[in-house]
């Protein structure tokens, strides 16, 4: 089985994930965890914004996962699904092979800042079968549970979405950039690109 949760930052999606690790573990299923090294914290925890964490492996693909499996587990979970470095085609090569013989739960980043979907995470969904989208309050009008979209915020204005640089930059990653995510509604979204 695969199940997938997605949404945009601040959704809980990191919470979602240590929770359910938790309650797996104390029906006693054994589970493991893995996580992107391209992530923020290289892939080593998963940290949630309610300061709770959970040690990973660190992996650059799926193929990375099966060189780290220990013979009992049932559960699979992966964080930060989108920053995966493989093709979209090795994603349904993995479950092909792979879909029957665990509980995958994907976690990841549905659409970048420019609303673009993730590819991988595209390929997965089509594996799927449960879907959950999460959502957030929105960073700009406060509104509650609402929220479709990440915003990337450079030096405290929107980045331009029409600008073709790098998808994904952390905050430091460049000298004298000040980089933040907000979590947005798409009334919010519209009003702020005029779109």
């Amino acid at each position: 089985m695969i199940t997938i949760i997605s949404g945009p930052v601040k959704a809980g999606k990191s919470k979602y994930l240590i929770e359910k690790y938790e309650e797996l573990m104390e029906l006693g299923e054994k589970c493991q965890v893995f996580s992107s090294k391209f992530s923020l914290n290289q892939g080593e925890t998963v940290q949630s914004r309610y300061g709770t964490t959970l040690k990973a492996t660190s992996i650059n693909s799926l193929s990375d996962v099966k060189n780290h499996l220990k013979d009992d587990t049932v559960n699979i979970f992966i964080d930060e699904f989108q920053f995966l470095e493989m093709h979209p085609e090795d994603v349904s090569r993995f479950f092909k092979e792979n879909y029957h013989l665990y509980d995958f739960y994907i976690f990841g980043l549905d659409l970048d800042y420019r609303r673009n979907s993730f590819k991988l995470m595209n390929e997965a969904t089509s594996w799927v079968d449960i879907l959950i989208k999460l959502h957030a309050n929105c960073d700009i009008c406060g509104d509650k549970n609402v929220t479709k979209y990440s915003m990337r915020i450079e030096n405290d204005k929107p980045s331009d979405i029409k600008n073709s640089g790098k998808v994904i930059i952390l905050d430091g990653e460049y000298a004298g950039m000040d980089i933040k995510y907000y979590s947005v509604c798409s009334d919010c979204w519209r009003q702020t690109y005029g779109i």
